[in-house]
């Protein structure tokens, strides 16, 4: 029987057995799993037999989660990861050899490029260039998206070799604006203005001034070193009574 995209998620995990007779995986908070003879154990642990060992390693909710993924990708097998950084360092010690050259892209990396050069260079590439798909950032978002202030953006101040040596990479390509603004006026050569301030710094209401930014700037630390005093003055209530 072919099923939709849907059934297929909500029901693939019942091709395969399922402890106690649940409709669906039950979730398993297990640390560590036994067994009845070492040897199995050490057989699992090699990777010579099905099972768990230690739940970092693995465990029956991750290994469902696995399966269901790989079934709505319609794949061969998936691997999941607890963060973005463990699967980005999985796949560079199972992809790289010494000598290898890397082009990483601030796309895929964002604020995290320093250590993944790091990574790079650690799992024996030899180069790492690091391209960026747009301009340099230098000058924070003021309509209400919240970015960081001047201070807290790497390019700001900074030449592109000097943000070179800063992540630790040995070339640094940026997307050039004037080229950025020539290639979407081909698509529509109508627009002749474009909102790039976080380029350029030219803010298209044309009322954010210097004095302006550092108000912002102002309120942002000052914002967060409120954030710091409570959370360092937080305790965890747990109910519990103090008996003389």
């Amino acid at each position: 029987m072919t099923r939709g995209f849907t059934t297929t998620i909500l029901h693939s995990d019942l091709e395969s057995p399922i402890e106690h007779y649940a409709v669906h995986k039950p979730m398993h908070s297990s640390v560590a799993y036994g067994y009845p003879d070492a040897r199995e154990l050490a057989k699992v642990f090699k990777g010579e037999s099905p099972g768990y060992v230690y739940g970092r390693q693995g465990n029956p909710t991750t290994a469902a989660l696995e399966a269901k993924v790989t079934k709505m990708e319609d794949g061969i097998a998936t691997a999941c990861f607890s963060t973005g950084m463990s699967a980005i360092a999985a796949t560079f010690i199972a992809l790289l050899r010494a000598g290898d050259h890397v082009v990483s892209s601030s796309f895929l990396f964002g604020n995290t490029s320093r250590e993944i050069v790091q990574m790079a260079r650690e799992s024996g590439a030899r180069k790492v260039f690091f391209a960026s798909a747009a301009p340099p950032v230098r000058f924070p978002n003021v309509y209400g998206i919240d970015m960081p202030t001047r201070e807290e953006l790497i390019a700001c101040g900074r030449t592109e070799a000097e943000i070179a040596r800063e992540i630790g990479c040995d070339e640094l390509i940026y997307q050039d604006l004037e080229a950025l603004r020539e290639d979407v006026r081909s698509v529509n050569p109508k627009i002749t203005r474009f909102e790039d301030f976080c380029f350029s710094g030219v803010y298209v209401t044309g009322d954010v001034t210097q004095e302006y930014l550092d108000g912002v700037e102002a309120q942002r630390r000052d914002g967060v070193k409120m954030a710091d005093m409570e959370a360092e003055n937080a305790q965890l209530d747990l109910g519990l009574e103090t008996v003389d």
